[in-house]
């Protein structure tokens, strides 16, 4: 039903509506999230030189880096996010459309609402994108360590080598040969006949 009222009201655009900043906003998120976890690891390595840390040490450090970077870079592209919501908001539930795209979004709402509207709900998906990063950073360290660590055990295991066929008949024939020579080594000595 509502898909239908969709498509008639909007037509095939109406599903699409928004897409325009989430793509926009993707692109300096993802990039300033990753610059931002990197600069905070290499400053905190830099840090602990000289001092041992375990698993759990990697796992902290990773968590508040990933926490840093997702909360500033959601932060910093926020506004588009905001733009975003604004247009799918009015695909969905006006009756006209009140901006005509992303910058006429973001221009209006400066022009009749004030700068800080493009903030309006910050603190809860900061806080979101804080958490989830956090989380995401930390898993994928404890995965990348896990791998790493069992990659290196498999490497650091003796493999087999595999033998020619006429290899495993010599061999055979010389765990035969050592079997017939324990069995002769073995039988009990008959000492009436040593008097």
């Amino acid at each position: 039903d509502f898909v239908y009222a969709m498509y008639n009201q909007r037509g095939i655009m109406g599903f699409y509506a928004g897409i325009g900043p989430a793509v926009w906003q993707i692109i300096p998120y993802m990039g300033l999230n990753f610059m931002l976890y990197e600069t905070i690891l290499q400053l905190e390595q830099q840090q602990q030189q000289g001092r041992k840390g375990g698993t759990a040490v990697v796992l902290l450090q990773s968590g508040y880096a990933g926490a840093i970077s997702g909360g500033v870079s959601k932060f910093v592209v926020y506004p588009l996010d905001t733009a975003k919501k604004r247009l799918q908001a009015q695909s969905f539930y006006s009756t006209e459309y009140h901006y005509k795209n992303t910058l006429d979004c973001i221009r209006t709402m400066i022009r009749q609402e004030g700068l800080m509207s493009l903030y309006r709900g910050w603190i809860p998906s900061v806080l979101k994108t804080t958490i989830s990063t956090s989380l995401s950073f930390s898993i994928y360290t404890m995965t990348q360590n896990f791998l790493a660590t069992t990659l290196l055990d498999q490497q650091l295991q003796p493999q087999p080598q595999p033998q020619p066929q006429h290899a495993n008949n010599n061999q055979r024939e010389q765990l035969q040969q050592k079997k017939q020579d324990k069995e002769l080594s073995t039988e009990p000595v008959n000492t009436s006949l040593i008097r």
